[in-house]
């Protein structure tokens, strides 16, 4: 009795894991014979695009990017191109790697010369302000040897003290700067630059 059980399940098993495998096959062959650039593919994409980020999207344009395809796609507020294969895999950005390494010891370099210059940043990271003043400084790994939160009693009490009435504010050598700064002004402020 036992045996036949089993081997009622491995067939159950099997057929679902068949099923599976077929359902694949088609999908992947319905997107794989088909010129990827076609409008309804483009569209398709799209459609998937807008049920992923939520957002209207519509297409501009399409074309072969040798190995991939390349789609111009207008958000609300904003353009972007998305490169794919195959019609599976895409990304939002192709990136030349070696532009990404220099781009990362850039922010290192900058995020070093923050601590090495003795500057402070106080914010509030509930704040869009401070997380706006984090984003345009390269993000939280810049920033965060520097920041300190004034959400932290012993911060505020710090703030209080140096005579700081509003946050973002950046603090050295006994001078600070205060409320969301362009990055250039952060620059000249702490004698760090981060294009070096």
């Amino acid at each position: 009795m036992e045996l036949e059980l089993d081997l009622e399940l491995d067939k159950a098993k099997a057929g679902f894991l068949t099923a599976g495998i077929l359902i694949g096959i088609i999908a992947s062959f319905g997107f794989a014979n088909s010129p990827i650039a076609s409008p309804d593919n483009s569209q398709r994409l799209v459609s998937f695009l807008e049920n992923q980020s939520g957002q209207d999207l519509e297409a501009l344009s399409t074309e072969n990017a040798g190995q991939f395809q390349k789609i111009d796609v207008r958000t609300e507020d904003d353009q972007l191109t998305t490169y794919y294969t195959d019609g599976e895999k895409f990304t939002s950005q192709m990136q030349d790697i070696e532009q990404l390494r220099q781009q990362t010891q850039r922010l290192a370099d900058f995020s070093q010369c923050l601590q090495d210059s003795g500057t402070v940043m106080f914010g509030n990271t509930s704040q869009r302000s401070t997380q706006a003043q984090i984003q345009a400084l390269g993000g939280t790994q810049v920033v965060a040897p520097i920041y300190q939160d004034v959400s932290n009693n012993q911060t505020i009490e710090a703030v209080r003290q140096i005579g700081l009435q509003q946050v973002p504010a950046f603090y050295r050598n006994q001078s600070a700067i205060q409320g969301t700064q362009q990055l250039d002004q952060v620059e000249q402020f702490t004698g760090c630059s981060l294009e070096n």
